[in-house]
């Protein structure tokens, strides 16, 4: 096999596993467009640093030649004759790795109705020959820099035109979702800091003084002290870094606020949550986590299971894991997943990327089981076992 065909696998394999109608796909190009897009994101990143997205583009449907095609507003110019504005692609554009290295689809579980709908209003934008707004992009990209600027409307933008983002916003719009509103600490808090015109502080860890703290950078490997001299102050905590307080007993006092009329902009419809017998992720004392090396969901679920009802223990997973579709999103532990910082905290079959490292070394005893002694696990492991974990894993459960 050819370089340039292996390069073309690995986006091709996620792609084909993944799409679906009305999902939304990300990538990054390494063009100069593309690089600037993903740099003008930087203040919004939690560690400064630049995005790993610079499109967005909407699923439209796959059809009977086998061929996933694409709504996507682009400004293409990779030809002779450059493209502009929403336009209809076939998703392969997308499968060489070297000309688009990152590469996400996301699913926000839209039902047949909401799916018909995003894809519909898609359709009519490209109908309507809507074009590539780059003077709102432009626009959008100073806003990023300015508190000031992202509390006014983009004084850029044109009727008629939309960029990228901008128009899958749109096509979710149609199905009654708002894609920028979120319910989280991490969402609510950037806006909150913003029409206070003040800076957020994410994730602190510590607090050093009446104005200074402590939060982690660079995927949790350097800790960045940093002073606000703000008299009002926006900050989201890390819970796993601080020590559980009694419930009770505490001076602090709670008051009432009259938050005045809502905006109607958004609002709260529901929420589906996942239910488990077992510990949730984030208070579990025992955390027993799989990753890819085992090969697949049923092997996933006939080790760790086991193992962790044996332990009383939580279940967690590696991205690669949940990516593979070995386990579900909330098992997810690591830097786009859950935060954790149990007693003790079992890896199976994970090789230690950084992002999952971000996500779990502070737990007081990692305990870490891979055939590759080279691992980075080992290296935050307090007790490591090389070996086979098909062999290892099912001893143990039988000697507990």
């Amino acid at each position: 096999m050819s370089d340039d065909s292996e390069s073309q696998t690995s986006n091709a394999a996620f792609i084909a596993r993944h799409a679906a109608a009305g999902r939304v796909g990300l990538c990054a190009g390494g063009d100069a467009l593309s690089s600037l897009i993903r740099q003008a994101q930087a203040p919004l990143t939690d560690d400064g640093h630049r995005s790993l997205w610079s499109h967005a583009f909407v699923f439209s449907e796959r059809r009977t030649d086998g061929h996933w095609w694409v709504i996507e507003s682009d400004l293409d110019m990779r030809y002779k004759q450059m493209r502009l504005g929403v336009q209809e692609n076939r998703v392969e554009r997308y499968f060489d790795a070297e000309a688009f290295p990152n590469i996400a689809i996301l699913d926000f579980g839209l039902d047949d109705v909401q799916t018909r709908q995003v894809v519909t209003a898609g359709l009519d934008l490209l109908s309507g020959l809507t074009s590539y707004s780059l003077s709102e992009l432009i626009g959008t990209m100073f806003a990023m820099h300015s508190r000031r600027l992202r509390k006014r409307d983009n004084l850029l933008a044109k009727e008629g035109a939309l960029y990228c983002s901008a128009m899958v916003q749109h096509c979710y719009a149609a199905a009654g979702i708002d894609l920028l509103p979120g319910v989280s600490g991490k969402n609510i808090a950037p806006r909150v800091a913003a029409l206070l015109d003040v800076m957020q502080i994410s994730d602190i860890m510590s607090v050093e003084g009446e104005d200074i703290f402590t939060r982690p950078i660079y995927a949790g490997n350097a800790i960045a002290t940093v002073r606000s001299k703000d008299a009002k102050k926006v900050i989201t905590v890390r819970g796993t870094a601080f020590e559980k307080v009694a419930a009770t007993g505490g001076s602090g006092s709670v008051e009432a606020v009259d938050t005045g009329a809502a905006s109607g902009k958004s609002s709260f419809v529901g929420a589906e949550l996942s239910k488990s017998e077992r510990p949730e992720l984030t208070s579990a004392k025992i955390i027993v986590s799989g990753g890819r090396a085992l090969g697949s969901s049923e092997q996933f679920h006939a080790l760790i299971d086991p193992l962790a009802d044996e332990l009383g223990a939580g279940v967690g997973a590696s991205r690669a894991a949940v990516d593979a579709g070995y386990a579900p999103n909330d098992y997810q532990v690591g830097q786009t997943g859950k935060i954790v910082a149990p007693e003790v905290y079992l890896a199976i079959g994970i090789s230690g990327a950084i992002q999952h490292l971000a996500g779990m070394k502070d737990s007081k005893v990692i305990i870490a089981i891979n055939k590759d002694e080279d691992a980075p696990i080992f290296q935050v492991a307090d007790i490591g076992l090389v070996g086979d974990l098909f062999k290892i894993v099912p001893e143990l459960t039988e000697k507990l």
